[in-house]
């Protein structure tokens, strides 16, 4: 949908998912898909994580339970669960600079979907900005 209707997407998105982030800060309560330290898969991966993107998935630092490398399958479930909605923000962010409309609030959520990915070690934004200010 982001690709098929670019502008729409990102103008309709952003208020959202940062209005989300805002209120997360305030009061972190993990969803019930959170992923939790010494947790054994249940069937498929179907069943640990959302079958898509949701909006509501951010991650406070006191939620995360260890730090990165101490448990390797908390690290993988961790990464697995963000994943895809990294990749959303990350497409939302790239469709903005590539359609010439990025402005403050997409870079606000891409600041704060970036520093809530810090204990993942996750480099989608870093990446992001590298390409922007090398292009």
């Amino acid at each position: 949908m982001v690709i098929i209707f670019q502008s729409e997407c990102v103008h309709t998105m952003v208020p959202m998912l940062t209005q989300a982030h805002v209120s997360f800060q305030e009061i972190p309560t993990p969803g019930p898909y959170f992923p939790r330290r010494g947790q054994k898969p249940i069937g498929s991966k179907s069943n640990i994580r959302p079958p898509r993107p949701q909006f509501n998935m951010m991650l406070h630092s006191s939620q995360v339970e260890a730090t990165k490398g101490v448990d390797e399958n908390y690290d993988c479930a961790l990464s697995e669960f963000f994943l895809p909605y990294h990749s959303l923000v990350d497409l939302i962010c790239r469709v903005a600079v590539n359609q010439q409309i990025l402005n403050e609030h997409i870079i606000n959520l891409s600041a704060v979907v970036a520093v809530e990915g810090v204990p993942l070690h996750s480099a989608f934004f870093a990446k992001l900005w590298y390409e922007i200010y090398h292009s």
